[in-house]
């Protein structure tokens, strides 16, 4: 089989001598369901990234995948993503490098910022543009507005971008990736880079030598992991992509908190009598997100148990409460 141009062979059963390096990207944050701009913003993976990471996870699992390194951008959504990753692979002892230059394109004066409003301020084209062209900028935040420097108090406050073309990303995160990954693959390390879009854009664009139009064009999917054999001179061997299984999303998504509320249990659990004695239903308890799935699934287990003890109870005892 072929993927871009590249021969796809189980790369499992290839040369150990070769390095090898794969790509995930993040799932949907608590801010995209929001229908907001997030670049920089700092949110949660929300309910559907949290089911995305898993689902590759499982799919990496699967392939028989290990990995001796992991690298992540500093926002907490990729390191989310990756801890979730790890989990499945019994890979949390692997070493996690954290960088901003991993970063996803910095949104400027969108950061944050409503979709509908921002395409209101500032048109439509405008908005597309930052995602069809390669050196198109969005206005600049305002620097009083900039990223709490806790989160790169090593970073000298010049270098923390106030708005980015796809052009600055790919600048500065191949720098990176010339500086440190780059050791770690001639060491022959497996490597991991669970990244943001506009990062991972750069990366493969930079290890395939793509075009900038080429760069724009690529598909990237939270459910689809790329994975590249190179040989000692970083060129490219082989490719190959590990897809995940599709998920289904339970329940609804609250567009106002991001939160994720499972099954709609008056439905689910509850009987018509008891619906029409006016008991609460589980369906008002909501999860924060993001929260681990073994708590997740735990409150669904208790929420079930303490239904079919009210199930069991004599209706005039419930008809009280």
């Amino acid at each position: 089989a072929e993927y871009m141009g590249y021969n796809c062979l189980d790369m499992k059963k290839e040369d150990k001598n070769g390095c090898k390096i794969a790509f995930v990207l993040h799932g949907t944050s608590l801010l995209d369901q929001e229908e907001k701009f997030v670049g920089w913003t700092n949110s949660d993976l929300g309910h559907e990234g949290i089911m995305q990471a898993q689902g590759i996870g499982e799919a990496l699992k699967q392939e028989g995948y290990e990995f001796d390194v992991c690298f992540t951008s500093t926002l907490k959504r990729t390191v989310q993503a990756w801890n979730i990753v790890a989990d499945i692979l019994d890979h949390n002892h692997i070493p996690v490098i954290k960088h901003w230059r991993l970063n996803g394109k910095h949104l400027g004066a969108y950061e944050g910022k409503n979709k509908g409003d921002v395409i209101q301020e500032y048109g439509e084209k405008k908005i597309e543009s930052l995602y069809k062209e390669y050196n198109s900028h969005p206005p600049p935040q305002s620097a009083l507005l900039a990223v709490p420097p806790k989160l790169y108090r090593k970073t000298m406050p010049m270098m923390i971008p106030l708005g980015e073309s796809q052009k600055l990303v790919t600048e500065r995160a191949v720098v990176y990736f010339l500086d440190t990954i780059v050791g770690y693959l001639q060491k022959k390390k497996r490597v991991i880079v669970v990244g943001h879009d506009a990062s991972i854009r750069a990366l493969i664009g930079h290890i395939r030598g793509l075009t900038e139009k080429e760069i724009l064009d690529l598909q990237l999917k939270p459910d689809v992991a790329l994975i590249y054999e190179l040989d000692e001179k970083l060129k490219i061997n082989n490719a190959r992509t590990v897809s995940a299984k599709p998920i289904e999303i339970e329940g609804k998504k609250d567009k106002t908190t991001g939160s994720g509320i499972y099954e709609n249990t008056r439905d689910a659990f509850w009987s018509k009598e008891l619906r029409e004695m006016r008991i609460y239903s589980a369906e008002q308890i909501i999860v924060p997100e993001p929260a681990p799935l073994i708590l997740k699934n735990y409150c669904k287990e208790v929420i079930r148990a303490t239904l079919e003890i009210l199930l069991s109870f004599p209706k005039n005892i419930l008809k009280g409460c």
